[in-house]
Formats: structure tokens, sequence, C-alpha cells
């Protein structure tokens, strides 16, 4: 919107428009003006209100930023020109006029400067109008000024913190407050207290808000800043205890106030990681600034299982900033196979007797062998005691009593309650079981035996406790599934005999 002028055939058009307010202590203000006439316009004076009475358009209380009698805008452009006026101080309201020609016709623009202060706040530091003031776990005792200039300067500055036990500090930040008017000028030097290492661990923020505002009783002006203090960082979630090395592809999350990069990567072994396209975790890889949900990082591990590969892989994240804004961080992924056979009912019948003095089984299921056809003991997944054969297991059973005992690491015990003996509950295995596994499925009573505990694989066991650690000069364990062959007995019990 604006203004237009037309004579003689051309025209002018000003905007905003032709009359201009300043309070007492205004700022500049800027007309724009452009023209059809092909030699552009000019200013040709400046005067008082008695439009006799010259105004230096340079030096005097009303100025201007053209010179005098110098063609603008001869190419039909925009031209902005700038009015500045002095502050007021005669007592009385002035009015002051710019004098533009164009073509043969002059026009004049009027200024008119009250008395009256302008309601305006400013709030800077180091001399720059700032709406927040970052301070970071870096640079964290560096205090920083906060100038606030309001006017009237004889009206009140009312200040409102928000939240100010979000934002300790040391020095003198302002709290909820008003400042009784004066010089319209108040300074604060404000230095947060440094985070605890706690807090630095991680990304972090503390935050609160500078409200100001003052009023002349009809008009208002008010100015916000924020007071932040942060630890820039970056944490890693959803990071499994171990990744088994079954050819899958991972991912876990990096949640970051700032841009990160992955530094380096080295794996313990070159038979842990298998990249694909997909992946994402390779050197040089960045990620954004993510508090929500965070940055996936994915990752494929070999598909070899089954040989008991093991290990791990360090990976070293950085700032992508320079200078950096955090130290660098250090992860680990472990990486280990583990065996899952096929599924057990968990109860096993073996060829494992006892001879009248220990546990023991013959070298050979062959013809040749003496207990072809015997049914040893039954065992509890995971036990090293064996209980007496019999068709059913369960309290009250008379074909299992107290008087019968059961035959442990250390030979016949005389056990009361029915499962007292030691064996190992399923939920107390600690395992990452692939799709279709459980934890039972793993191979893990061949890791815990231990002979003191009464717990785990009674194959190795007897090896382990035979002379030289050997059992008919071989080491044993417990038959895989493939090698055996089951059958249901009563109570639901599953039990296998080895073919």
């Amino acid at each position: 919107m604006g203004e237009i002028n037309e004579s003689g055939g051309y025209r002018l058009a000003l905007s905003p428009g032709s009359i201009f307010e300043f309070y007492r202590n205004g700022d500049p203000q800027i007309v724009n003006i452009k023209t059809d006439y092909p030699g552009g316009w000019k200013v040709v004076g400046v005067t008082e209100e008695d439009k006799t009475t010259l105004i230096d358009q340079t030096s005097g209380w009303l100025k201007v930023d053209k010179p005098k009698n110098e063609a603008q805008g001869k190419d039909g452009s925009k031209v902005p020109m700038t009015l500045t006026v002095d502050a007021n101080n005669t007592g009385n309201e002035r009015v002051g006029y710019i004098y533009i020609q164009y073509a043969n016709t002059k026009i004049y623009l009027t200024v008119n400067q009250s008395t009256d202060d302008e309601v305006s706040i400013e709030v800077t530091s180091n001399g720059q109008v700032v709406s927040e003031l970052l301070f970071t776990s870096m640079d964290e005792t560096i205090s920083q000024k906060l100038d606030i200039k309001w006017s009237p300067s004889d009206g009140d500055l009312a200040i409102v913190n928000s939240a100010p036990g979000s934002f300790p500090f040391e020095g003198d930040m302002p709290g909820t407050t008003t400042v009784s008017g004066g010089t319209g000028i108040i300074s604060y030097a404000i230095t947060p207290i440094a985070f605890i290492p706690e807090d630095k661990e991680k990304p972090f923020e503390r935050i609160s808000k500078l409200d100001f505002t003052t009023t002349d009783g009809i008009n208002h002006a008010s100015a916000s800043v924020f007071l932040r203090h942060v630890n820039y960082n970056m944490s890693a979630e959803e990071i499994a205890s171990s990744y088994s090395p079954n050819g899958s592809t991972y991912t876990f999350k990096i949640k970051s106030n700032v841009d990160w990069r992955i530094k380096s990567i080295e794996p313990s072994s070159d038979k842990l990681l298998n990249i694909q396209s997909g992946d994402n975790l390779v050197e040089g890889f960045r990620g954004n600034a993510n508090l929500s949900t965070g940055t996936a990082v994915q990752f494929t591990v070999v598909n070899d299982e089954f040989s008991g590969v093991k290990g791990t892989v360090d990976v070293v994240f950085e700032s992508a900033d320079m200078p950096p804004k955090f130290a660098e961080k250090k992860i680990t992924l472990e990486i280990m196979g583990e065996y899952y056979p096929k599924t057990h009912g968990g109860w096993a019948g073996s060829n494992i007797y006892w001879d009248g003095t220990k546990l023991t089984f013959d070298d050979s299921l062959g013809e040749s062998a003496p207990h072809k056809k015997y049914q040893g003991v039954f065992f509890n997944w995971a036990s090293l005691y064996g209980i007496p054969p019999a068709n059913t297991y369960n309290v009250g059973s008379t074909a299992w009593s107290s008087s019968d005992g059961v035959y442990g690491p250390s030979g016949w015990e005389y056990i009361l309650v029915w499962l007292k003996w030691p064996q190992v509950a399923q939920v107390a295995i600690p395992s990452n079981p692939p799709v279709g596994k459980t934890e039972r499925d793993r191979a893990y009573l061949y890791e815990i035996t231990d002979g003191s505990k009464g717990i785990g694989d009674i194959c190795k066991y007897l090896t382990e406790k035979a002379a030289g650690g050997l059992l008919y000069g071989k080491k044993w364990r417990m038959l895989p599934p493939t090698n055996l062959r089951r059958r249901r007995i009563t109570n639901g019990l599953v039990v296998t005999k080895a073919l």
C-alpha cells in the first residue's frame, strides 16, 4: 500500500505514504520512492513547520540520507530513503517537511515528532540483540552479560523468571521481580552452575525463560530471552547384552542433541560382521541431532552360529562439529555364538547307571556293551543328580520314595522332597535364543558344569572327574538330539534313549 502522485503524465509512488510519526526518541524510518519519469526524482529541500525555515538535511534535527538535488531512480527502480530525527527535548511537538521533485512537480513528506517516549524494550548481549543466551558444558564457567534497556526510562520493568529452578546459576540472575524506573538500563552477569558428572554422560539441557514487560500506562512493550545450559552428548540405547552370529541384521539407537559421526569400528576378529549395502554401521556415517526417536544404526553379523564365534566390536563416535561439542564416546557390541539343538522335553533317560559306588556309563552301545538294553537313571535338565528309573515320577509316587534317594556327584543322597535336588530353572538361563528356539534349547548345561553345585552336563562332569580328565581315553558330552529318540511315559514326562 502507499500513495500515488500524478503530474504531466508521470507518476511517483510513495510507500508506506507521505506522513511519518516519530516518538521523542524514535528510531529511523524508511520511505520507498519510485517514478516513471526518465529524469528520476530528487530531494530539493527540508524545512521547519513554517515551510520557510530551512533544516540542514545532514546535520539538522530532521535528516535524510539522499544528497540534495541529486537524481534518484532514473531507471524506474524503487529507491529507499531513510528518515532520521534527533531526540525531541524541546518540550513541544515539532513538524518538518521534506520536499521531493519529479518532472515539473514538487511534493512533500510530513514528519511529526512528539515529546512522548516510545514504549520499548531491548535485550542485548555484547552489543547484539538476543533472544537466548547459550551456555555449554565446554564453557559453562564463563559469565555472559545480559543488558536490558527500556523506555520510558521512568517506567517500571516487570521481570518473570519461568522455571528458575531449571537453571541453577551463580551470580546475579534475576528472579520474578519488578525493577523501579530511573535510568531505564539494568545489567546481569549470568554464570550457570557446572553440570555434575552424571549429567555430562548424556545429552542434557537446563532451561529458563526471562520475560520483560514495561508500559507507559497506555501502551506496552515486552521482550523475552531463553537461558539454555546444554551438555552436548550422545547415548546409545537398545543395545543387546550380546548378538548371536546367525546372519541376522540388528539395530540399536543413537540419541543425541548434536550431530555426530562414526569415527572408527574395531572388531576383535574379522569373522564377526558381514556389513551389507543397507547397513550404516560404517566409518564416516553421520547422524543428526535427534532426542525423540533416535537414529537407528544397523549392522549384519556373520552366519556362523555353531562354530563358537565370539568377540567384540568397538564403535567410536565423535562430534560432527568443529571444534567438537562432545568428547569421543565408545560402545562395545558383544558377538557370541551359542549352540541351539532341537527342543527337548526337559527330562532325559540315559545309559548312565549307578554301579553301586558311582554313576558311570559304557564305552559303547554296540551288541558287546554290558548294559546295551539297560535303561540308566533319569535326569532333570542341567542336573548332575540321577533319579532311579521307574514308570512314574511325581510327588507321592510309589515308584520313587524317600527311601530310594538319588545318585549325586558325591554318591547316594537321601532327599525327602521331590525335585529338591540341584537343577537349573529355565528362567535363570541368560541367553538370546533365535526365532523358534527357547532358552532350554541352548547347550547351556555344558557351559555351567560344576560338580560342587550339582549342575551341568553329566557326561562332561564324569569325564573331568576321571583320572587324567579322560574316560575310556576320551572326552564326553551329552548326545545331541539328532542322535536320540524320544518316547513318552506317564505324567507327561518325555524320556530319551540312545540309539
